[in-house]
């Protein structure tokens, strides 16, 4: 079982070697448009192969989640028409296919291999580095976009806006060298929830804005930081703001973020622009994602992560840590699952959800603010 993969391998230098009109070595890379299509049907069956021979619990883990995903967006449109939309090729191609979105990494070693820049040992140690590093980063950030639109579900949210920034190309982000003035356009109601929002880096702003109609109240939710290139002609005096510079040395230049942020607001008019060149807006609470897919030692680092966060941002309702696994003994001495654990003023809270939405039901009431200390 373990050598089926080498069994299609050969059958793809079989046609190589047939073939005049296809080139592959080290200097050049040349495949005939008129055999294109088997050349790369073959090339793709390799890589199959070596995931389901290597890595049948990836797949079956995948396709566990893809399918809550799914569940999840259809429930959500069927009751308010919105679409989610996630911008990332890999994340996308993981979420509707996880098998075949997992062949991505393995293209450049086969490759590899083929122009006789490797040996099969050392293909089969790096394509398998290379595959566990992907499914990790993609089933952690899928995982994360599950929990979102489940609490969406969960706040009963029945409008949804975006902030109307384009996008910027190298020219123009170069021009905004000497931190300009720039207001913050009002946000314009969509029928899109954008799960990976990244427009031009004027401000850091959120990916979706939503009225919630459980806490009947709007809520930003904010996943990519960047450093803000202008500062704001019209920031809200409603927000608490910290100094940016303070943010940015703190987190080593953005390098230590949480994974999300929730920031809450009663008007509108306020929910654009979570930090500019100048400040930063004091979120509301951080949520952070663990699971065993990236190994031992990860969840005890995103607890860290987390405490160094709670004293750099101080989310007023504190931080959550979901995770789709039971902590073990050591993680648990750490935080009890399900009690809040007081470090300094601000809580961190761990949370086993799995795939069980009525378990987000803590996150809900504590932004509403029915939820027990």
């Amino acid at each position: 079982m373990e050598k089926i993969w080498q069994e299609e391998y050969k059958k793809l230098q079989d046609f190589i070697d047939q073939h005049e009109n296809i080139v592959i070595n080290e200097k050049i890379t040349l495949i005939d448009s008129s055999v294109r299509p088997i050349f790369y049907k073959l090339f793709d069956r390799v890589r199959n192969a070596f995931l389901i021979n290597r890595f049948p619990n990836f797949i079956d883990q995948g396709e566990q989640l893809s399918s809550y995903y799914s569940r999840a967006t259809q429930e959500l449109h069927k009751s308010s028409g919105w679409d989610c939309v996630i911008t990332k090729n890999e994340l996308r191609d993981f979420l509707v296919n996880p098998a075949h979105g997992m062949i991505r990494p393995l293209f450049d070693p086969l490759f590899c291999l083929l122009k006789h820049q490797t040996s099969i040992k050392d293909f089969e140690y790096t394509a398998s580095k290379m595959v566990e590093r992907f499914f990790a980063s993609q089933y952690m950030s899928s995982y994360e976009k599950w929990v979102i639109i489940s609490l969406i579900r969960l706040l009963d949210c029945n409008q949804i806006f975006y902030i109307p920034i384009a996008k910027m190309n190298s020219t123009q982000i170069r021009q905004y060298t000497h931190s300009p003035r720039e207001a913050v356009p009002f946000p314009k109601e969509s029928t899109e929830i954008w799960l990976d929002y990244t427009p031009a880096p004027l401000f850091i702003i959120p990916s979706s804005v939503l009225y919630a109609n459980k806490i009947q109240r709007y809520i930003s939710i904010t996943s990519e930081f960047v450093k803000p290139l202008a500062i704001a002609t019209n920031p809200s005096e409603n927000k608490e703001w910290f100094n940016f510079n303070d943010i940015y040395r703190k987190s080593k230049q953005l390098s230590i973020m949480p994974s999300l942020m929730i920031h809450m607001c009663d008007e509108l008019n306020d929910t654009p622009i979570i930090a500019d060149r100048e400040r930063f807006y004091r979120p509301d609470m951080i949520l952070e994602f663990g699971s065993n897919v990236r190994g031992s030692n990860y969840m005890s680092d995103v607890i860290e992560k987390m405490k160094l966060n709670r004293e750099i941002f101080q989310p007023r309702l504190g931080s959550y840590f979901i995770t789709t696994v039971q902590p073990d003994n050591q993680i648990s001495n750490t935080l009890v699952s399900h009690d809040k654990v007081a470090l300094s003023d601000i809580k961190i809270s761990m949370l086993n959800v799995d795939f069980k939405i009525d378990k987000l039901t803590l996150i809900a009431e504590a932004l509403s603010g029915t939820g027990s200390e």
